[in-house]
């Protein structure tokens, strides 16, 4: 689908006045098999084409417009489980602002150049959505409001989301910021309910956002990160970096060698050709070929020699950092907080006993202080705790952030 999009084709159904047919040259003795194109509709394209030309020059709204098309004939296509209909204002303003009219669709949120036929010109287009901006007679709705938690939160009883509003205080005390599951008030299938819980909706209780908050803070606080943890992980990157160094070093003759394989090639192939053994397009031809190796191994000697040197000690100086992280949570406003959560957080599931579920390898931690005190084996988390963070950008993200709300 990527690849026809690429050539123009359209891999998908087209809009009102275009139609979906198996290309007539295409001879795939398998009919299912066969290509596709996108051809214009000859009953309804002069109407969509007209209603472009029409509300570009004024005089209509979407609602006067679409009777009229309505009235010229115009329908919906119709499809195996929906019947042709008359269009709607709603269904005209999708078709007056679709860029797929003047020849690009966009798929795979990409936008492709199409090969079939563009029904009007961009002027034309541009015309009728300036037309469009001044016909609006609404005021443009506010931006939707902000919550922090709203995007980790779920509903324990019955696995809805959890929506957020705000509320003012009495007596001028600003505002409240509730959490409330999206259930508890509809009545999507009160039998439902009713036999689970014995009511006609869910039964999640409204959930102030300092409680949450307040939730986020004590569990972060179970964090178990001391400074045996840190002196474990830092002398396992100090092995770990010198098993690395000694890799580079062989990786590094290895390069040099085939840096001096790749320029001996190319003075032999200009002595060829000073010899006469090789034409000028050949010269041309094999230089350019040995020079673009030899310059991807120059970079790879060049990366080489940066290669790690961000992630020396980076995981210790995150554990660090976690070792404080209540700190810097409390510390942080609330888009702050957001920005730590994305990193760290997989969602809080809300009810009596509320749960909060970390993301990997944060939720090891949890555990870990346990699994130590108990004697067991606790290196492989370590092993698998550091790796993620000296290879992971969460680990940068959590070190810029760090940096960010420190005192």
């Amino acid at each position: 689908m990527e690849q026809k999009a690429r050539t123009g084709g359209v891999p998908h159904l087209v809009p009102i006045g275009y139609l979906n047919v198996v290309d007539p040259t295409d001879t795939n003795p398998d009919p299912t098999k066969r290509r596709r194109i996108v051809i214009v509709d000859p009953d309804r394209a002069p109407l969509i084409k007209w209603a472009f030309e029409a509300f570009a020059q004024g005089g209509w709204s979407l609602v006067t417009l679409a009777e009229e098309l309505n009235r010229r004939g115009l329908t919906t296509k119709e499809s195996p489980k929906r019947p042709a209909r008359l269009i709607s204002a709603g269904f005209l303003h999708k078709v007056l602002t679709n860029k797929f009219y003047f020849g690009t669709f966009t798929s795979g949120r990409v936008e492709y150049q199409g090969t079939y036929e563009p029904l009007v010109t961009r002027d034309l287009w541009d015309a009728v959505d300036s037309r469009l901006t001044q016909n609006r007679t609404y005021s443009k709705p506010a931006a939707r409001k902000w919550f922090c938690f709203r995007p980790f939160t779920k509903c324990g009883y019955c696995g809805a989301s959890i929506t957020a509003y705000d509320k003012p205080g009495r007596h001028g005390r600003g505002k409240f910021i509730y959490y409330e599951c999206t259930n508890s008030k509809k009545r999507l299938d009160p039998l439902y309910y009713q036999r689970k819980f014995g009511t006609e909706n869910c039964i999640q209780r409204r959930w102030k956002e300092s409680e949450i908050d307040d939730l986020i803070k004590a569990e972060i606080g179970r964090l178990y990160v001391d400074d045996v943890v840190i002196e474990e992980v830092r002398a396992r990157l100090k092995r770990t970096n010198i098993a690395e160094e000694a890799y580079e070093r062989k990786e590094l003759r290895r390069l040099e060698a085939e840096r001096t394989r790749k320029k001996n090639h190319l003075r032999l192939s200009y002595q060829d050709r000073l010899d006469g053994r090789l034409t000028a397009e050949q010269y041309d031809e094999i230089s350019a070929e040995v020079q673009a190796d030899l310059n991807r191994v120059e970079s790879d000697i060049a990366g080489l020699s940066r290669h790690n040197v961000k992630y020396r000690e980076q995981g210790s100086r995150m554990l660090e950092l976690l070792g404080g992280i209540k700190d810097v949570y409390e510390k942080a406003d609330m888009p702050g907080k957001r920005e730590l959560l994305e990193v760290m957080l997989d969602k809080i599931t809300l009810k009596e006993e509320p749960t909060v579920i970390w993301h990997f390898p944060f939720s090891t931690l949890f555990t870990l202080g346990k699994v130590f005190r108990e004697g067991k084996n606790w290196g492989q988390s370590i092993n698998e705790f550091i790796t993620y963070l000296r290879h992971s950008p969460q680990g940068a993200t959590l070190k810029a952030l760090g940096g960010a709300v420190s005192p």
